[in-house]
């Protein structure tokens, strides 16, 4: 059986695809998968319509999985940010939906990239649980 993987993405407003390229890039290589063993994009649901973020998900043919603040807000995460918690909610985005979309009968998933960041966006890839 072929490991799947989920994409989680956080961003500013506005932020340049080419951003979340240059992340999405390091984290594949990072976790040693290919987009095809990508099952999806993931990431706050008030970022559904966020240009850069629809962008990723078309140009990879993923699905776009949101989650509201607070079911991100419990997930476990290892680098919680005060300031995104401000903005958002949720002390994280990329990293909490990750994990998020990875949760299934088996139990959560296992993050295998932790957040990458640009000054725009934030990139993390989480495994599906065996």
């Amino acid at each position: 059986m072929t490991t799947t993987y989920v994409v989680g993405v956080g961003a500013r407003a506005g932020a340049p695809l080419g951003d979340l390229e240059v992340l999405l890039a390091q984290a594949l290589t990072a976790a040693g998968c290919t987009p095809a063993q990508v099952r999806a994009l993931a990431t706050v649901d008030h970022k559904a319509t966020e240009p850069a973020i629809c962008q990723l998900a078309a140009r990879y043919d993923w699905p776009l999985q949101t989650f509201p603040a607070q079911v991100l807000a419990e997930q476990p995460v290892a680098r919680p940010s005060v300031r995104v918690a401000q903005l958002v909610a949720t002390a994280s985005v990329a990293e909490a939906a990750a994990i998020a979309a990875t949760r299934s009968a088996h139990g959560a998933g296992v993050l295998v990239v932790h957040k990458l960041v640009t000054g725009a966006a934030t990139l993390a890839v989480a495994r599906y649980a065996a």
